[in-house]
C-alpha cells in the first residue's frame, strides 16, 4: 500500500489524502489533462495524457522537447 497526499507546497494546506492498494491514480497539473481512457475486458487500462503547453526548442540540440 502506498498513501498519497495533495497539498499546496506554498501554505502545507492538504487537500487530500489517498491509500491505494494495488491500484493507480494519475495526478495531472497545469495544462496536462486526461485526455482518453480506454478500458478493456482483461483488465488493461490505456489513459492518454496531453500537454496543451507549445512546444519549443533544446537550445543545445535544436530538437524539440
Amino acid at each position: 500500500m502506498i498513501r498519497i497526499t495533495i497539498s499546496d507546497p506554498e501554505t502545507g494546506e492538504v487537500f487530500e489524502t489517498k491509500d491505494l492498494a494495488d491500484d493507480y491514480l494519475i495526478i495531472c497539473e497545469g495544462t496536462a489533462e486526461e485526455t482518453s481512457l480506454q478500458a478493456y475486458a482483461n483488465g488493461t487500462h490505456v489513459i492518454t495524457v496531453k500537454n496543451q503547453r507549445p512546444r519549443h526548442s533544446d537550445p543545445e540540440t535544436g530538437g524539440a522537447v
